[in-house]
This record gives C-alpha cells, structure tokens and sequence, in this order.
C-alpha cells in the first residue's frame, strides 16, 4: 500500500508545483502585458496615486500639463488637467482617467511617473513606496515657446493647415500648431516582485467600486498576490507543500490499513482543494468557487480545515504511541 501513497503523494506535489510555475508566470513574465492593457482597473488607480511630472513651455513658467488633486475612498488621487486648453495639444495629447494616453502624455510616460530606468528614480520610487508616500514625476520642459505657438494657433484660426517653427542648428522645435485642434480637458469628462506590501493592495476603483469580486473568500489568493508578491505567493504554496508532504508521511507511518487511507485521503483532499481555487484564479482550469484553505474568510471552511488537521493529528499521534509501545 506505501507505493500506491507514495504515487498519490507525487501527484499532490505536482499539483501544487504546477501553481507555482503559474504564479510565476503572471507574477513575472507576464506582468508586464497586464499591466499595458487598457482595462486593468488596478493599473488604472495605481497610476492616479502618482504625482505625473509637469509639462513646460519653454520659458519654464508656462504650464501645458498639470495635476489636480482629489481624496477618494480615503486615497489621494491625482488627475490630469491642461492649464493652457487647446494650445500645442497634437504634441502634448492627453492622459485620461481610462488610462488612454496620446502624445508626449504617452511617449513620456515613464518619464512624467518616474519609472524610467535611471537607478536613481528607481531607489527614491523604491523608498517613497515603502514609506507609503506620494511618488512624484519628473517634470519635462519642453522647446515650444507658448506666445509663438498662441499665435500661430491664432493666426490658423478656422482654416486646416500646420505652422512649425525650428532651429536649423539645433533642431528645437519653437512652434508646431495645426487647426482644426482640441482641448485635452475634454477628452474624457468623466473626471513585480515584492508586492505592494501586505495592507497596501488596490482593491477599489477611484469611483469606489470593487475591482476583485469576493475578495476575503474565493479571490484572496489575488489579493495576496497582490500584496505579497511572487515571492510572499510562492512561499504560501510551499508552506502548502510541506503540509502535503508531512500528511502523507503521517499515512506512511500509519500502523493500520485505515489509518494509512484516512491520512492520504485528508491530504490530498487538502491538496485537492488548493489546486481548484488557485488553478482557477490562475487560468489553469476553469474556476470554482471554494476557499483557500487556512486563508479565506468562512466559518464552515475553517471549521472542516481544523477537522482535517485533527483527523492528521490523531492518526500521527497514533502511530507514535505504537512506535513507543513497541
């Protein structure tokens, strides 16, 4: 009977290693292209707790772009606002409450949120975050003059057509106008690793709203990703492994028939169950909704955790009485 343990004992264990390698990639390789899609509502409430850098004309007092500060559901969010209306719009473009971004707004991006790739941004990002302070941008100063650029925009008027004015020598653009224009204010009228931190997930919408459904109960585990990481993740899961691990070293050590089949069977039951919810939150297979077991919020849930444990706990104390006993 202890070979037939030991192959269901490899099969609970290539279950939960599966999970692993799943986290991995979500948590890493994939990471990236889901931060880049448009309808990441995380991403959405992540980029409005950033202070975006300021665009200026070239005098480094005319203000193109700014930030407006709101309190939301207790965060301070940053909108963006356009002091100058319609003017150099087609260069500036526009970054929206919908994450839609054009323009310099767009190309800049991670310049204008400071999460371009200079080591210092990065260590000052790094600390402003576990501090739980506002990241700030940098501010980008641009070559267009705006009293030239206000009056090629005036002197276009209704008619189409483009004004660009430049420096042969340097090649800074003074003026780059073009009619018919907008106003980027009324684009949209609407208004890795490590994790974020345990406590510091983004689990509502700047409107309040809750981004994941069931958050305490079948969807925790995205939450905890969240939060904790790849590596807070993957140390859950293992956790998860060495309990699987030691439930069927209890079943082997069993001195009974029944003894051996009730271990395995609450073990990999355990194992089992880790699978369905996580593999489902992980796309592995289709999602159900039960807990995770010892970490979703459910009284009945907890309850039959703690009987499978005591069913584990009376069989191995068992086996050591008649280990000492003989």
């Amino acid at each position: 009977m202890n070979r037939q343990l030991n192959r269901l004992a490899v099969v609970a264990m290539v279950l939960l290693g599966a999970l692993i390698v799943a986290t991995t990639y979500w948590q890493a390789w994939a990471a990236g292209d889901l931060k880049a899609k448009q309808d990441n509502a995380i991403q959405r409430v992540v980029q409005f707790t950033i202070a975006r850098g300021k665009i200026l004309g070239a005098d480094g007092k005319v203000i193109f772009a700014a930030n407006k500060k709101q309190k939301r559901n207790g965060n301070t969010l940053y909108f963006r606002r356009y002091p100058q209306g319609g003017l150099a719009s087609q260069t500036l473009g526009y970054s929206t409450a919908s994450r839609s971004q054009a323009g310099l707004e767009e190309s800049m991006n991670d310049y204008l949120t400071g999460s371009n790739t200079d080591l210092s941004n990065a260590f000052h990002n790094l600390l402003h975050r576990l501090g739980q302070a506002t990241v700030h941008g940098d501010n980008l100063q641009l070559t267009i003059r705006p009293k030239a650029q206000a009056l090629a925009q005036r002197l276009l008027g209704d008619r189409c057509g483009a004004v660009v004015a430049m420096n042969p020598k340097t090649g800074a653009v003074y003026v780059m106008a073009s009619s018919p224009t907008y106003d980027p204010n009324e684009v949209e009228a609407t208004g890795g690793y490590g994790g974020t931190g345990l406590g510091s997930g983004t689990f509502t919408s700047a409107a309040g709203r809750s981004i994941i459904p069931d958050l305490t109960t079948d969807f925790i585990y995205s939450a905890l990703a969240q939060e904790l990481g790849l590596i807070g993740v993957a140390a859950l899961l293992m956790l998860y492994m060495v309990f699987v691990l030691r439930g069927f070293r209890v079943s082997l050590f069993a001195g009974d028939g029944f003894s051996k089949l009730l271990a395995a069977g609450l073990t990999f039951c355990f194992a089992l169950q880790t699978f369905i919810i996580v593999g489902g939150i992980l796309r592995l297979i289709p999602l159900t909704g039960i807990t995770l077991p010892l970490v979703s919020y459910g009284g009945s849930s907890i309850v039959a955790n703690f009987l499978v444990l005591a069913g584990l706990m009376l069989v191995s104390n068992r086996a050591n009485a008649a280990v000492a006993g003989s």
